[in-house]
């Protein structure tokens, strides 16, 4: 590829080959947060976040959500003060 060619965009949600595993395994996380105040939950989040058009149709988006935007109990203050996925945020 020259300098003044264009590179083409990515024009569809980035392919994911096994959603339902993912999914059932983000709300796994809710075993596990409590004991782990440091897991780095607004990566997570953001990720999700990125991956909503893709993700937003799915039956346990709204769970996987909510679970991401709940401040763990016990959790250092300002762990996740930003609710990412929340409608109307902004990243």
């Amino acid at each position: 590829m020259g300098a003044d060619e264009q590179v083409p965009a990515l024009r569809t949600g980035p392919p994911l080959t096994d959603l339902d595993t993912g999914m059932r395994t983000l709300l796994r996380l809710d075993r596990h947060l409590h004991d782990a105040p440091l897991f780095p939950i607004e990566q997570t989040a953001a990720l999700l976040d990125y991956l909503i058009s893709v993700l937003v149709d799915h039956p346990l988006y709204r769970e996987v959500r909510d679970l991401l935007d709940a401040k763990p109990t016990g959790s250092p203050a300002g762990l996740h003060e930003t609710n990412a996925l929340s409608p109307g945020a902004t990243p």
